[in-house]
């Protein structure tokens, strides 16, 4: 950080003497750095981060239902609608989801992972237009930090599960406007030596990661994953492949009030018409054991 404030230093010099050109091969040449370290630093233990994983998860919805402009650019937003969609993804799988409610502001999801409450809003789905009263810059610094974030505690919720991570999308069902049921969460043996490395955050000039990049943020994820294998059982979901017909890692000692809850849709199909919200309805219905269909 003290070479990337360096290098700022430089830039805002050459743009106090007018010279375009060099501000602009400056900036061409911006140090890369990396949040990895941050990440492990300031959550040492991974329920540490589950308590503070609230806020992460409104910022990252919330970019990932905005349209790409020049405030924000295509790669944050498809990241974020990434991350989202693989968080979404095990909380249908473990049926984690306890409340749902529907304001004008969006929908509020409230899960339970871990023993950790976490509550989230995903705005509703309407054309929204960038405004300049919005100070995107100090957004897209909490989203950079959120991204990492977010990056890691996938990485250890799917393979708590023993699923491989990143999970791999349907091209089809994706095409046919399906959210989470183009997810294809495949069983993985917990192998350090082959643990598929995730994409990293990107900085904020939102530059493709550097090779260099994605082989650091490998060899930590490594590493929290031998953590975890000596970590108390109680800090893990589950383990083993998914099956549909094992209602996805219950846990049998679980109040009956939960219990009934995992399985309140089971045996249901739901049929939604054009114009309701797929994607909130997906995950509503699939984290209580139910189906959903729509036309297309």
């Amino acid at each position: 950080f003290r070479e990337q404030k360096a290098f700022l230093k430089k830039i805002r010099r050459a743009v106090g003497r007018h010279d375009k050109k060099i501000a602009m091969r400056l900036d061409a040449r911006r140090p890369e750095y990396r949040l990895d370290h941050l990440i492990r630093e300031r959550y040492p233990t991974f329920l540490d981060a589950l308590h503070e994983l609230d806020d992460a998860l409104c910022l990252v919805h919330l970019f990932a239902s905005i349209a790409p402009s020049q405030y924000v650019e295509a790669s944050r937003v498809h990241n974020c609608n990434r991350l989202a969609r693989e968080f979404q993804a095990y909380v249908t799988q473990t049926r984690s989801l306890r409340k749902v409610f529907v304001s004008i502001k969006g929908f509020y999801y409230q899960a339970e992972i871990s023993g950790v409450t976490l509550t989230w809003i995903v705005p509703h789905a309407f054309a929204q237009q960038p405004s300049m009263q919005v100070d995107y810059r100090v957004m897209l610094s909490f989203l950079e930090l959120y991204e990492a974030l977010m990056t890691f505690v996938n990485f250890k919720l799917y393979h708590s599960l023993g699923l491989a991570y990143p999970p791999q999308i349907d091209a089809q069902r994706d095409d046919s406007g399906a959210f989470l049921s183009a997810m294809l969460l495949r069983s993985k043996a917990i192998d350090s030596g082959s643990v598929a490395a995730p994409v990293a955050a990107a900085p904020s000039s939102a530059k493709a990661p550097t090779q260099s990049q994605l082989q650091a943020l490998k060899r930590k994820l490594e590493q929290v994953e031998r953590d975890a294998a000596v970590e108390k059982p109680s800090d893990q979901v589950g383990g083993g492949a998914p099956d549909d017909d094992l209602a996805p890692m219950l846990d049998d000692s679980v109040p009956d009030e939960i219990a009934t809850l995992r399985t309140l849709f089971k045996g249901c199909v739901f049929f939604c018409g054009r114009e309701s919200p797929i994607a909130s309805l997906e995950l509503l219905v699939l984290a209580c054991g139910g189906k959903l269909g729509w036309e297309g």
